[in-house]
């Protein structure tokens, strides 16, 4: 959609060689111009430097204007010579992420979702670094160190991956999914501290089906019957499919 719109405002501005035609092909052109050889992430991303893309298509709409029309039709082929190198460039998600991490070495964000990406595909072993790096340089972070100690538990590794999902609540407090993971790996050693870890989870997340559905589990562990239904109840009544427990 945007080449094509992109075309019909460059075809428009060749025709009439007219400013605001032309500005509305630079509008989209800049935005649109693949950075491998004019890194401009910053005036794209970042909302306060829109007014200075807005100058910079109208100096090059204006200028559009007043150059030849060999010119202006060479700039509309260096546009699309570079928006299919870097269409090529970004033919996998991996890709994206790894392109935005050498054009914006400084960013965090790129890394994250090359990280989930990597997750999601199962491909722990190329995750991992990614998150003991963003660990080193930010160790205030919660996130890598919950996603890290997953990553520890698919490994076999369950007291690292315990000591881990401590470090990750002990930074986010409020990260409830790490918490649940923790009394997941604390059932099969210590029932009383998974239930209690359990309880923390639904402090942070009232009813929350995952967590009553397993705390019902670890109450029939411990031969509290009344307790167990009551929690495997609650969840069966959230979701009809949580019968496994109850």
């Amino acid at each position: 959609f945007w080449v094509c719109l992109t075309a019909f405002g460059a075809a428009l501005g060749l025709a009439t060689l007219h400013p605001i035609a032309l500005f509305v092909f630079a509008w989209i052109f800049i935005p649109l111009l693949p950075y491998l050889l004019i890194p401009m992430p910053d005036p794209i991303m970042e909302q306060r430097l829109y007014f200075s893309v807005v100058g910079l298509s109208l100096g090059l709409g204006k200028a559009m204007a007043l150059a030849p029309w060999w010119m202006s039709i060479g700039v509309v082929g260096v546009w699309a010579f570079l928006t299919w190198c870097r269409a090529w460039e970004w033919r996998s998600e991996e890709n994206i992420w790894a392109a935005s991490i050498r054009d914006g070495g400084r960013w965090d964000r790129p890394r994250i979702n090359m990280a989930a990406n990597y997750m999601r595909m199962g491909l722990y072993l190329k995750a991992k670094p990614i998150y003991e790096a963003m660990i080193r340089s930010h160790p205030q972070l919660g996130l890598p160190y919950s996603n890290l100690a997953y990553i520890y538990e698919k490994e076999g590794r369950r007291d690292l991956a315990m000591s881990t999902y401590r470090e990750c609540v002990k930074r986010n407090p409020r990260m409830f999914q790490a918490w649940y993971n923790l009394a997941i790996a604390l059932e099969s050693i210590d029932l009383q501290a998974a239930g209690e870890t359990y309880q923390v989870v639904l402090q942070i997340r009232p009813y929350w089906l995952p967590a009553l559905n397993r705390l019902g589990m670890v109450y029939a562990l411990q031969g509290d019957w009344v307790q167990a239904e009551w929690h495997c109840r609650q969840a069966h009544e959230g979701d009809p499919k949580m019968l496994d427990y109850l």
